[in-house]
């Protein structure tokens, strides 16, 4: 009898071992799934630091390119006020519109002007 249940022991533990053996190569099997998965999710975030690292190059190329246009449209304001400072002692650069009952008349604001208002009497449209 005691060799029936040996064998009757040895069969249960068999089948454990068996299905616990098919538990572990499923569980291997998942593993392996998902160690592919690992590598290929591995090498698109190295993708993408290649592509944010680029972007971020390209980003710095504009900042600098912003920067030299606006030292460059500085500069060009800066000459352009110089070119206009040396122009207003020609021509008026500001005039003043009132209207007075009626008329309307063109007063020169900017005193520095060679003109005398007396040079847009011609432009005054009221009846005299």
């Amino acid at each position: 009898m005691s060799t029936i249940k040996n064998w009757e022991a040895q069969a249960r533990t068999n089948s454990i071992l068996a299905s616990s053996l098919k538990t572990l190569e499923h569980r291997v099997q998942e593993l392996s799934i998902l160690l592919q998965w690992k590598s290929e999710a591995e090498g698109k975030f190295d993708d993408i630091s290649e592509a944010m690292a680029l972007m971020n190059d390209q980003f710095e190329d504009f900042e600098q390119q912003v920067e030299d246009n606006q030292i460059n449209l500085k500069m060009q304001i800066d000459k352009l006020g110089e070119q206009n400072k040396s122009a207003s002692r020609f021509f008026p650069t500001k005039f003043s519109f009132r209207q007075n009952k009626g008329q309307s008349k063109i007063d020169t604001v900017d005193e520095g002007s060679i003109m005398p208002p007396s040079h847009f009497a011609a432009l005054d449209t009221s009846e005299k």
